[in-house]
């Protein structure tokens, strides 16, 4: 397993690297930003499992489509990082 979580000194919670990026919700098409650990899309992408999706102006779930791995592969290569607070 990836070695990704760090300890934030600011808070002492758990923390790990995230990517931003954003998605069309199925239902409206409003774009929006979602996130996702690093450690869970790379496990996906190098075991070829699907990479399941939030938009939450409708609180829907969906699998990505081709197109939208793609796209967050790109992100993951660019180093498109943020933080996420991992909560127990």
């Amino acid at each position: 397993m990836l070695a990704l979580k760090s300890v934030d000194a600011l808070d002492e919670g758990r923390r790990e690297p995230g990517i931003r990026f954003p998605v069309t919700c199925p239902i409206c098409a409003r774009a929006l930003l979602t996130e996702l650990p690093v450690a869970l899309i790379a496990e996906a992408l190098m075991v070829r499992s699907s990479i399941q999706l939030h938009a939450a102006c409708h609180d829907v779930y969906w699998d990505a489509a081709e197109s939208e791995v793609e796209q967050i592969r790109s992100y993951l290569g660019a180093g498109v990082l943020t933080v996420i607070s991992v909560r127990e």
